[in-house]
Order: C-alpha cells, then sequence, then structure tokens
C-alpha cells in the first residue's frame, strides 16, 4: 500500500491505500512448499541429479559423493571430474544434447565417493526457454557393480566356452 498527504475541504488529510495480498501470500506459501517438496525428493534419489550451465560448469548438485561438498563442485567444470579418456565423448554427448534439443546418453568413468574411479551412466536433456538454450540437466547413476558384475560373467563364459573346446 502507500500513503500521501491531500488536501480535502482546505484539510490535510492522510490517503492510504491498501491491497490485499492475501492470494499472492497463498501462492508464495504454496509455491514454497512445492519447491521444498521437490528439493526433498531430488536429494533422496540416488542417482546425482545436476544442473549444468551452457559450458558445462555446475549450477546444481542433489547430493554430492563422499570427500566432496558443494563448495568443491558447484561453479565448477563437470568435465574435471570425468577420467581423461572418457572426456571426448562425455563432451561430444553433451554438445550433441545442446545443439539438437535431443536427449543423448553415455556412459563414462568419473571420480566418486573419496576420489575412487567409478562408472556412471548419464542422460543429458537440454532445457530450452523461448527457443534459447538455459541448462542441461543431467541423470547420472552409478554403475560400477553393474559392470563388474557383466566383466566377470563375460569372463566365466569365455572359460566355459574354453573348456567346452577342449573337452575330449
Amino acid at each position: 500500500g502507500s500513503m500521501e498527504l491531500v488536501e480535502l475541504n482546505h484539510e490535510t488529510c492522510v490517503l492510504s491505500t491498501a491491497i490485499d495480498i492475501t492470494e499472492r501470500k497463498q501462492a508464495q506459501g504454496d509455491l514454497d512448499k512445492s519447491e521444498h517438496r521437490w528439493t526433498s525428493l531430488v536429494k533422496t534419489i540416488p542417482d546425482f541429479i545436476a544442473l549444468f550451465d551452457e559450458d558445462g560448469k555446475y549450477l546444481f548438485l542433489n547430493h554430492y559423493a563422499k570427500g566432496y561438498s558443494e563448495a568443491d563442485v558447484v561453479g565448477r567444470q563437470n568435465i574435471d571430474y570425468v577420467i581423461e579418456e572418457f572426456r571426448p565423448e562425455y563432451l561430444r554427448k553433451f554438445q550433441i544434447a545442446k545443439q539438437t534439443g535431443q536427449t543423448q546418453y553415455t556412459e563414462y568413468q568419473a571420480y566418486g565417493d573419496n576420489g575412487s574411479k567409478r562408472y556412471y551412466d548419464c542422460y543429458f536433456t537440454p532445457i530450452f526457454e523461448n527457443s534459447h538454450f538455459m541448462y542441461m540437466l543431467a541423470v547420472a547413476r552409478d554403475i560400477t557393480d553393474r559392470k563388474a558384475a557383466e566383466q566377470a560373467l563375460s569372463f566365466s563364459q569365455q572359460q566355459l566356452r574354453s573348456m567346452i573346446h577342449e573337452a575330449p
């Protein structure tokens, strides 16, 4: 609202206007509740959910690997955490998603808990506003255990094949 002095019948009066902001307050409260629910949900998901700017800088990460904090990650390049040999393909998929507007899938190795090398799969989904690229949403899952199981299975299949071929 506002207040101002006005002349009315040769007397100085205070003109006060009030605006009912009940609906606006209610809407803001609903928005805050909705954002809190979304944040709670995103933080409990075991997958890593990140938001990057167009250059691949972290704007948001839902939780951090052990040994890392928000201060270590937000504002840094996503590529800083990707193991060198996987960087070209990781960057290629990031760029394709950005240029085509299509979600891209990639698998790579990056630093995880306490700097250990872990395997991840990742979906890059570009977010556009008024046909301008705004953010890259990335959902990454630690697949190290699955990779190890696949390798063990592959190895035992090879052993089985060689035993069958050697059988009299």
